[in-house]
């Protein structure tokens, strides 16, 4: 009697869907190549079947390529992802050619780029070269700042509101309008300050002093034109501390070693003597700096003060800040401060200059020689996917055995897989994880009742044991 042959991974029948990835093909063998008169991809097939399709597909192939018989543009080999369909989301571009870093939506040639979106390899590989050529130029951040103090100057010079109220700009007046009220995203007016955070997806809770009440509490009820008002208070303080670690990192950098002990208190000492004696001889010379630091108090203030972006609007989505303050190239979602950022996520003055700011490289200290090249931030290298013993990303509920070597003991039943799961349904190495740890459980806890039966004595009456499922 003749060996019955096997497939690669040791199989008699694998599933046309299996082919690729056991037989380690560029690309997959079409459906049409297989003799069957329905070929589906769930189709078993076995290692001559393969065989014959194969074979058959290089002589398809063989005769398009010909010289004598041009080929049709339709009839060429269709580019496909690493995973082998002609389709991927925008959503798992990433996993599927397991890049360092995620490409920005922004990227891709597509209208109006979402999650969901569906591209092509050559989309992806468009995308790649335009966030390439985005790295390869330096960031403009300075033009966010600039922008703002623009437009900070141009408010200062209107006259205040109280002294002529009927001159209201038109946008503030449609703001008051009751047919334009503005609402939470869960379509309420009012919420509560515990549930910010949760309504409107902020990465970090915005702290209850920064609210405009004498005394909030978490339980006090705002309306939307105060939670952009916390969030923008909010922002320049983190704005403002950034600035501030910047300066203490480039003060550190510049400044010259400690002396030791006894030298530092004798320098102490003598600066301390010479700054006193300057202040008895010159006296008016002490009110210069603070007069002098007025403007840029005031600039301070000012920028903290700022509700509106460049286009008059209080609010604008991501994917219009490049174009609204004429930046060279869009700062990256990831430093908007969201737990997942999209592309329609409305955004304030105050967080665009906060991004703005996380996405600058660090300055040069005053007094050295500027670096040669600027080291963007790396961000965290991705994990690799977990992968099954033979390779593969996926197998089939029927292969878990022997993949993995089981016995009759480690054996999983299907009922500890999800309830929609066939012998041929394809699992991560994640689900069997899961699927082992409740058979796992289970095992324990019927291994407890037996132990609580022959502790009291209970099995020959039955016990907990076969009645633990009566009720």
């Amino acid at each position: 009697m003749a060996k019955k042959q096997r497939h690669p991974n040791g199989q008699h029948e694998i599933t046309i869907d299996d082919v690729q990835g056991v037989y380690n093909h560029q690309y997959p063998i079409p459906l049409r190549c297989y003799s069957f008169k329905k070929p589906r991809p769930q189709s078993l097939v076995t290692p001559k079947q393969v065989t014959k399709a194969y074979k058959k597909w290089e002589a398809e192939r063989n005769a398009d390529a010909t010289p004598s018989q041009p080929q049709h543009p339709l009839q060429q080999i269709v580019r496909l992802h690493p995973n082998g369909r002609r389709l991927a989301a925008i959503r798992d571009v990433n996993k599927v050619y397991a890049h360092q870093r995620p490409i920005p939506m922004t990227c891709y040639p597509v209208t109006n780029p979402a999650p969901d979106t569906m591209v092509t390899p050559e989309q992806v590989t468009e995308a790649v070269a335009r966030y390439d050529a985005q790295l390869s130029t330096q960031p403009d951040v300075d033009r966010v700042a600039d922008v703002l103090r623009d437009k900070t100057s141009q408010v200062l010079q209107v006259p205040p509101l109280q002294t002529q109220p009927q001159q209201a700009s038109p946008p503030l007046a449609r703001a008051s309008s009751p047919r334009t009220e503005r609402l939470h995203p869960n379509g309420q007016r009012l919420i509560a300050i515990r549930d910010v955070v949760q309504v409107y997806d902020h990465e970090r809770a915005i702290p209850v002093s920064c609210y405009p009440f004498d005394e909030p509490r978490p339980e006090t009820m705002v309306a939307p034109e105060q939670v952009v008002a916390a969030s923008d208070q909010f922002a320049a303080e983190m704005f403002d501390q950034y600035n501030a670690d910047r300066t203490a990192d480039a003060t550190d950098a510049t400044s010259p070693q400690s002396p030791p002990q006894a030298q530092r208190s004798a320098a102490a000492s003598e600066s301390a003597d010479a700054v006193e004696s300057a202040a008895v001889a010159e006296p008016a010379t002490a009110a210069e700096p603070a007069a002098a630091s007025e403007p840029a108090v005031l600039e301070s203030q000012a920028l903290q003060i700022q509700q509106v972006h460049p286009n008059g609007q209080q609010l604008i989505a991501i994917r219009d800040v490049q174009q609204v303050y004429e930046l060279q190239q869009p700062i990256p979602m990831s430093y908007y401060p969201f737990k997942e950022p999209q592309p329609h996520t409305m955004v304030t003055p105050a967080q665009v200059l906060a991004a703005s700011a996380r996405y600058d490289p660090e300055p040069t200290p005053t007094g050295s020689t500027p670096p040669q090249e600027t080291q963007q931030p790396q961000p965290p290298p991705i994990q690799p996917l977990r992968l099954h013993p033979n390779g593969q990303r996926t197998i089939a509920i029927r292969d878990v055995d022997e993949v993995y070597d089981f016995d009759r003991w480690d054996h999983i039943d299907m009922e500890f897989f999800p309830r929609w799961s066939r012998p041929q349904t394809q699992i991560t190495p994640e689900q069997l994880a899961k699927a082992a740890r409740a058979a796992d459980l289970h095992e324990r806890a019927l291994q407890a009742v037996h132990n609580i039966d022959t502790a009291f004595g209970l099995i020959p009456e039955g016990g907990l044991w076969e009645n633990m499922y009566d009720d």
